[in-house]
């Protein structure tokens, strides 16, 4: 099987023979050339007495195109003033298709009331009479027919359009600002284009979850799946074992305190020596008691056997979790004690480095095929120096656990966390780790609620958004703006540390050479795309798929950076086709994943080439 490249040009033309002066001369006298015009445009206008004047408008060429030989445009005018500026397009061929010369650009009006302009096509794009290149200026197009007599020739390489990182932002799964539960700070990826998002980060309380000790309730949690595959979203989540802002729908009182724990594990732990306590109106558990380890344990394994065994519309609730928060200690899960760090009963009461281990082990065990991430405060703040080394070295059968920042923004905790973060233990520093975590786990988080600690050290809140997503390379954050400020500086800050975050995956060029298929894939981005994802190439006959196969490039570990992956075409019948390359989700649940080229196909799709087999 040969396969020939095919960078197509079409041509036809709508003749309106002008005469031509001037400097058309020029063409007329080129040898065995056949002088092409365009329709004339005109427009009226009153010279300085009153006088009534038509202008004029009119393009001319050759009448085909040569490869590797220049070819002219001319742009010829009727009293049109000099120094005139006219706006021209062509299109039929892109930017690939040519050495030398502009697609879009001005004509400026000359002495002689005209102006040209010049450019190279290349060999490899002359095909045959087939397709169509225009030039567009005004109300009128010229279109050139090739000559037949013109050989093909076949060609191995090409390169693909792409989006620039400076055009409007690319929303893709996984990446970017996401919802948190169905909050939407600012429209993305534009002020005035709002896209959903495609993930949703939500939380729970121990206490909705589960009712007693052999009683589950899991309507809230299936209801937020439900939504979530109803517009295809992926969820993100954490329950809290304790909240002391949660409201009458996520707690409950006994002995006129709130709780957010289960009353079963209250009444247990009350049973015992070193009971659970109250602070500020709140009940706090205590984290070493053997009942409330044994009760976080078994509740951590029928979450996860409920979302392994539940389904809803065809859809398995496992194939819709994005990444689930450890939890289990601290204050909102985010395993610090604020507010009362300070003033714990006993030491008894304080977090022993043999519960913490229980603690976080429930999790890798029962969640094992799942993304884990982890707050930041379990690698910094009151955590020991074992408990911060364990979390950082702690795994299941996915991986790593990531990192979540629930403060960026905040540039004095972004100090301590990283800049001034001295702690090792075992010989490994926290430091390193934490800033090459995203290497091998995802990083998100959300932004900070205090519009002072956002804005401290700059002039407009979230200054140092931006920076703090690149140093911790994360590909998330929570789409919400709590500090009560409102102004369009915020709002661009945001966006870009939005546009900044995660991956930008692309095709950039590639090469065919009979039935091999060779791409450069890129990743501009700062992260993996961290999901499993399969890359398909397809040839396809108009809208069939004749033959379709599965490379050996795999995304979701592809770091920042190029890679050249090669893959071999099934066999096909002799004839014309077309290459693509499509990056599927095994599960089927996600839509296909979208790259940094353009020209998107509405399965998701992106055409490579126009190939012969």
């Amino acid at each position: 099987m040969q396969i020939i490249l095919l960078a197509v040009l079409v041509y036809s033309c709508r003749k309106n023979f002008e005469s031509i002066e001037g400097e058309n001369a020029v063409l007329q006298a080129e040898q065995d050339l056949t002088i092409i015009s365009s329709d004339t445009a005109t427009e009226s206008t009153s010279s300085a007495d009153g006088r009534a004047i038509t202008m004029s408008y009119w393009l001319t060429s050759k009448s085909y195109v040569e490869g590797n030989a220049p070819y002219v445009v001319r742009m010829n005018t009727k009293n049109v003033a000099k120094g005139t500026v006219i706006p021209y397009t062509i299109t039929g061929i892109d930017s690939g298709d040519i050495s030398s010369g502009k697609l879009t650009g001005n004509f400026v009006v000359g002495e002689n009331g005209t102006d040209s302009t010049t450019l190279v096509l290349k060999q490899d794009s002359i095909t045959g009479s087939t397709d169509v290149m225009k030039t567009s200026v005004k109300t009128i197009s010229l279109s050139v027919p090739l000559n037949e007599t013109i050989s093909a020739t076949a060609i191995t390489s090409f390169y693909l359009d792409t989006i620039s990182y400076g055009d409007i932002d690319v929303i893709a799964p996984g990446r970017g600002a996401n919802m948190f539960y169905d909050k939407i700070g600012l429209n993305l990826p534009s002020s005035s284009t709002y896209t959903m998002p495609f993930d949703r980060d939500v939380r729970y309380t121990w206490w909705q979850l589960q009712k007693g000790q052999s009683t589950y309730d899991w309507s809230i949690i299936d209801a937020d799946f439900k939504t979530c595959i109803s517009k295809g979203q992926k969820l993100s989540f954490r329950v809290m074992t304790l909240d002391t802002d949660a409201i009458s729908w996520s707690s409950t009182y006994t002995g006129n305190n709130k709780i957010s724990y289960p009353l079963f594990l209250h009444s247990q732990m009350q049973a015992e020596s070193a009971k659970d306590w109250t602070y500020g109106g709140s009940w706090i558990p205590n984290w070493n008691s053997p009942s409330y380890l044994s009760a976080w344990r078994n509740f951590c394994s029928a979450l996860a056997s409920h979302i392994n065994s539940t389904s809803y519309n065809g859809v398995s609730f496992k194939n819709v979790v994005f990444h689930i928060d450890v939890s289990g200690f601290g204050n909102y899960g985010e395993f610090h004690s604020y507010p009362f760090i300070n003033n714990y009963p006993s030491s008894a009461h304080k977090l022993s480095d043999a519960s913490y281990k229980s603690i976080v082990d429930a999790q890798t065990s029962a969640f094992s095929n799942f993304p884990l991430v982890g707050n930041i405060n379990m690698f910094v703040g009151e955590m020991s120096l074992y408990q911060g080394w364990y979390s950082l070295t702690a795994s299941n059968a996915w991986g790593k656990i990531g990192i979540r920042n629930d403060h960026f923004g905040w540039t004095s905790t972004f100090k301590n966390d990283i800049q001034n973060n001295t702690r090792s233990y075992n010989g490994l520093s926290f430091k390193n780790e934490i800033l090459n975590r995203w290497k091998y786990a995802p990083v998100c988080g959300e932004p900070m609620n205090s519009a002072s600690a956002v804005t401290s050290g700059g002039s407009c809140a979230f200054w140092n958004l931006e920076t703090e997503v690149r140093t911790y390379h994360a590909s998330q954050f929570s789409n919400q703006n709590n500090t009560g400020v409102t102004s369009s500086c915020l709002d661009d800050n945001f966006r870009r540390a939005s546009k900044a975050s995660g991956y930008r995956l692309l095709v950039k060029s590639g090469t065919i050479s009979g039935k091999t298929v060779t791409l450069n894939w890129r990743n501009s981005g700062i992260a993996p795309a961290y999901e499993n994802w399969d890359v398909y190439l397809q040839v396809r006959s108009g809208s069939t798929i004749v033959w379709s196969g599965m490379t050996s490039f795999k995304p979701k570990f592809f770091q920042p950076g190029t890679t050249t992956v090669t893959t071999t075409l099934g066999t096909s019948a002799t004839g014309s086709y077309s290459l693509y390359v499509i990056v599927k989700d095994p599960s089927g649940y996600r839509k296909p994943l979208v790259l940094t080229n353009k020209n998107r196909q509405s399965d998701g799709s992106y055409k490579i080439a126009d190939i012969k087999i």
